[in-house]
C-alpha cells in the first residue's frame, strides 16, 4: 500500500510541483511562493489540526473490519489511478 501511495502522490503532484520549479527558474517568485505556500498547507493542515486538538483524535471511529474494507476499496482505486494517469500523460 506505501509503494502504491508513493507512485499514485508522486504522479499527483509532480507536475504541480515541477511547473512551480520551473517557474522559479524563469524569474517568476510570486506565482512560486503561493503555489508552494498552498500545497505546504494543504499538506501540513490535518496533521497540525490534530496537534492543537488531540482530542478530536479520540472522537474518530475505531479501527476494525470496516477499515480493513475502506484500505482494500481506496488500494483498488490507487492502483487504477497508478495506472490511468501515467498513460494519460502520455498520449495527450
Amino acid at each position: 500500500m506505501a509503494l502504491t501511495l508513493v507512485i499514485v502522490s508522486f504522479s499527483c503532484t509532480g507536475p504541480f510541483i515541477g511547473n512551480l520549479v520551473v517557474e522559479i527558474s524563469k524569474g517568476g517568485k510570486m506565482g512560486a511562493l503561493f503555489g508552494f505556500l498552498g500545497f505546504s498547507i494543504g499538506m501540513a493542515l490535518p496533521f497540525s489540526l490534530f496537534a492543537m486538538f488531540p482530542s478530536w483524535l479520540n472522537k474518530l471511529s475505531q479501527s476494525g473490519g470496516w477499515l480493513n474494507a475502506v484500505k482494500v476499496t481506496f488500494g483498488i482505486v490507487e492502483i487504477a489511478f497508478s495506472v490511468k494517469i501515467p498513460f494519460k500523460c502520455r498520449l495527450g
